[in-house]
């Protein structure tokens, strides 16, 4: 896949009306080059059932892991970007500096893309967005360990994927 990535990516591209309200407001967020902008998928409404909620994390988890990588990289300024099929608020996650944003969902997923890296559940949505945005993603898990940049996966790999489709038993 990485060899048509380009392709994919110009076939599958955003139009205007997609893309215009979200560059006006990264240009807004992007004033300090030197921040480290990274997008928070939160799904919830429908991973509390799916996969026997395999995949759903609270509020909470989430702001955990957005600490953790705060607390690993004291000299990045990093901001977060918090998008959710919830409304959330950015009080939810104190003692991080975040924005919690609402473009729709194909806003979001141009958003999502437009980030320098990506927090978020297994999903579909996020590593779409990954793939499109060529940045890199760190999937949620059950671990409890701290989470550094380094941790980001660059390569949205499809062998990850069809073992987690195995794992649900859902591999064709």
């Amino acid at each position: 896949m990485r060899e048509n990535a380009d392709v994919i990516r110009k076939y599958f591209s955003f139009e205007e009306a997609i893309r215009e309200p979200v560059n006006r407001r990264f240009q807004d967020l992007r004033t300090n080059p030197s921040t480290v902008l990274i997008g928070v998928h939160i799904r919830r409404t429908d991973y509390k059932e799916f996969a026997n909620g395999a995949f759903y994390f609270d509020v909470e988890e989430y702001h955990r892991v957005m600490k953790s990588v705060v607390e690993s990289n004291p000299t990045v300024a990093i901001e977060f970007l918090v998008f959710s099929d919830e409304t959330r608020s950015v009080g939810e996650f104190n003692q991080v500096h975040c924005h919690c944003l609402n473009f729709g969902f194909l806003g979001d997923l141009y958003a999502l893309s437009q980030c320098d890296a990506l927090i978020g559940p297994w999903s579909s949505f996020n590593r779409w967005a990954a793939f499109f945005g060529d940045i890199p993603r760190l999937e949620m898990g059950r671990d409890l360990r701290s989470f550094d940049l380094s941790d980001f996966d660059s390569e949205v790999g499809l062998n990850e994927a069809n073992e987690k489709w195995e794992i649900l038993g859902l591999a064709s």
